[in-house]
């Protein structure tokens, strides 16, 4: 069986931060620690820049409402989006 990994990043928007999107930064990336996911905390134009060369599969803009950021045409990120959400959602306490 092979492993799928992805790599993600999980964006804290430096320029509107507060201790409240700070800690939703830091919870969601605690939150995805699993063997599938690779996870970083990057600044937002880092995180858009990596989007875009396809660096990441899937960029993640924590908080109420959480907003997942992905090329949808790259099977990989729509497979990564789906991956995130059930982790995130595992950790949230869903059965």
């Amino acid at each position: 069986m092979r492993r799928l990994s992805c790599l993600i990043a999980v964006v804290c928007s430096l320029a509107l931060i507060s201790r409240s999107w700070a800690a939703d930064a830091e919870r969601t990336l605690a939150e995805l620690a699993s063997p599938l996911v690779h996870a970083t905390l990057e600044d937002p134009q880092t995180a858009s820049t990596d989007l875009r060369s396809a660096k990441v599969a899937l960029v993640i803009v924590p908080g109420p409402p959480r907003t997942y950021r992905y090329d949808d045409t790259r099977p990989e990120a729509r497979l990564a989006r789906v991956l995130v959400d059930d982790v995130l959602q595992r950790a949230e306490g869903r059965a």
